[in-house]
Parts: structure tokens; sequence; C-alpha cells
């Protein structure tokens, strides 16, 4: 699973807060379009990379899955970008792509991320 094109290699993400407007979120577009939007396009829609926003299926994986996407990058997919975002950077981003999400798919991931069960439905 590709979600997100950034990266920061120090500990494992604390819940991300959930919402209308994610924490973060502002911060977090300007991260998403300098270093994720070439790969997932504007607004998160895809292009090279899967899409982030609504129409994909970002929303079903936990923070903890997020966040370790993002730091270590996927096998023949997503880079890693380790040692060029924070932590705080890395979250900022995935709070912005939460925010491209409809409150149904906000509320689910946050009870995925609560039990641990992502990548299912």
């Amino acid at each position: 699973m590709a979600a997100l094109l950034l990266s920061a290699c120090t500990g494992t993400p604390q819940a991300l807060a959930s919402g209308a407007s994610p924490q973060g979120a502002e911060p977090g577009r300007r991260t998403f379009e300098t270093y994720c939007q070439a790969c997932h396009g504007p607004g998160g829609r895809g292009l090279i990379g899967p899409a982030l926003d609504a129409s994909g299926h970002a929303y079903e994986h936990t923070d903890e899955n997020l966040y370790r996407t993002i730091t270590r990058g996927t096998a023949g997919g997503m880079p890693s970008w380790a040692g060029i975002l924070s932590p705080a950077e890395v979250k900022q981003a995935i709070a912005h792509v939460k925010a491209l999400w409809t409150d149904d798919q906000r509320g689910f991931q946050s009870r995925v991320t609560a039990t641990g069960f992502g990548g299912m439905r």
C-alpha cells in the first residue's frame, strides 16, 4: 500500500486528530504540495501514485500504517523520504490527506486506528 510520499525516520505516531478539519491540515497541505503532489496528483486524486482523497483507500489504514509507509516507503513503489521531513511534518501531511476524506471515511479510519484492524472493511 502506497500511502503518502514523505518520510521521517523516528518513532511511532500517536493517533492523529480526526474530524472535519484535522489538526495540521493547512501546514500539511503545503508539505503535500511540495513532496507528494507530483506522484499523488493535485488534491490527492492520484497520478503515478494512488489516489489519497476520498476516491482512494488510504482511509482503510491505521495512522501507524500510514506513518510507516511515509517513513519507510514501499518496495517498487513509493520512495522513502527519510531525513527530509520531521515527524511533525509527516503527521501534518497525514492530517491534510484526512481532510480530503468524507466524514464517514474519517470516522471509519479513526475506528481502524483505535482497533488496529486496517485494510479491511
